[in-house]
């Protein structure tokens, strides 16, 4: 899914910010809701829809959400999030992704991704802090994924994405299904119009969702 946030990076908000993000950190994302859930798209059982908010920093961005019932039970799922080596059979449209913890057990880990579009003529990268948290009752698993460019040296060549905030809400479901539900805005400049790029973040949403499944 990091490279929808890749795409949602153009598209999300109104008021110029500073664009491109060189050191600054963002762990934590607050904002106030403006509207309901629109759903953009239902395909192949992966439901889109997308909403706009306000953030802390008084931006108008776009919030996108996209929910999927997968086969399986909900602490194997959580293994493909949380391990690099799973993640890697699903996040194909990745050119590189590294996880950074000293082990399996830690609850909370750096991770790195990087996508070269159209040849390598745009290339971006993201540097994500991750934790996992078990909801209770039983039965829920979140896992947020919040932009940390400044954890990193900058890429020559590659443009660092900041203010990302993304979330996995995992629910065990009857039948040892589980249901997913991902969440994702940002908090960069726009650079093309919604209405051209909404179709080419909630196709790429759907099909990532889907090599999960």
């Amino acid at each position: 899914l990091l490279i929808s946030a890749f795409l949602l990076v153009f598209v999300c908000t109104e008021r110029l910010k500073s664009g491109i993000h060189r050191g600054s950190a963002s762990r934590e994302s607050s904002y106030l809701v403006m509207d309901n859930w629109s759903i953009r798209k239902v395909k192949n059982g992966v439901q889109v829809c997308t909403r706009w908010i306000i953030t802390s920093g008084n931006v108008k961005t776009r919030q996108v959400k996209a929910e999927i019932i997968i086969p399986g039970k909900r602490e194997k799922l959580v293994r493909y999030i949380i391990e690099e080596e799973l993640a890697r059979k699903w996040m194909v449209f990745l050119d590189e992704l590294h996880y950074y913890r000293d082990s399996i057990e830690q609850d909370q880990w750096l991770a790195y991704g990087r996508i070269d579009a159209l040849g390598k003529l745009a290339c971006f990268d993201v540097v994500t802090d991750n934790r996992i948290i078990q909801n209770f009752p039983e039965g829920m698993t979140t896992i947020t994924m919040d932009g940390v460019p400044g954890q990193f040296p900058d890429k020559s060549g590659v443009y660092r994405i900041s203010g990302l905030h993304t979330s996995w809400q995992l629910k065990t479901l009857p039948d040892d299904q589980t249901k997913l539900v991902y969440m994702l805005h940002t908090e960069m400049r726009p650079v093309v119009p919604v209405w051209l790029t909404d179709p080419v973040v909630t196709g790429m949403l759907i099909l990532t969702l889907c090599q999960l499944r």
